[in-house]
């Protein structure tokens, strides 16, 4: 007579669990550098989007964009200059005017001309900008409260500073890209103009 197979009670099952040795996870095959910056960039943009939609819906009263450009204001006690504010979000200048325009509507900080080039800009946190910097700090706080995952991260500290230097290597070359162009635009100025001078 065959007996009867009986069913693991939820408690047999869960010692049993318990006592299987976990398998070590092998680790990734490691990506040749172009696709691993790509899949890095990819990752910081899906970071990016999650973040600026938990802000805006939390009725912020902007975006990440505009929250990154404070908090680097914010960072430094004396006013910026334009330029260097864009190179180091990694922004176009046309884009950090426009960005910059708005906020300045927005009485969120100053846009002043430096002394030295008059074409240069300067740009600061007003008082209005600084309040405004610290209500999103309280709303961005309350929302990460809800997911306890995030305070399972360990080592965000490093994470940090190796995405800062990745950045960091970007922007350079970014600079270098523009410099590169420049010179390209230059050289092609100064040889239709030696002609005109021959005649």
């Amino acid at each position: 007579m065959k007996k009867t197979p009986q069913l693991k009670t939820a408690e047999a099952t869960t010692t049993e669990i318990q006592d299987t040795p976990s398998k070590k996870r092998e680790p990734a095959p490691a990506l040749p550098m172009p696709e691993a910056v790509a899949a890095l960039a990819f990752s910081a943009l899906a970071i990016s989007n999650a973040a600026d939609t938990i802000l805006r819906k939390a009725d912020a009263k902007f975006g990440l964009a505009d929250w990154a450009l404070l908090n680097a204001l914010g960072a430094q006690p004396e006013a910026q200059a334009m330029g260097k504010l864009g190179m180091n979000l990694g922004v176009t200048r046309q884009r950090m005017q426009k960005q910059t325009d708005e906020l300045q509507k927005a009485g969120l900080v100053s846009v002043s001309a430096t002394e030295e080039d008059k074409r240069s800009r300067n740009v600061a946190l007003t008082p209005a900008g600084k309040q405004a910097l610290t209500a999103t700090v309280s709303v961005w706080s309350a929302e990460l409260v809800k997911s306890p995952y995030l305070g399972e991260i360990k080592g965000q500290a490093a994470i940090q500073r190796r995405v800062d230097r990745l950045a960091n290597s970007l922007n350079r070359t970014l600079r270098a890209d523009k410099k590169e162009a420049m010179a390209a635009k230059k050289a092609a100025k100064s040889s239709s103009e030696a002609p005109k001078a021959a005649n």
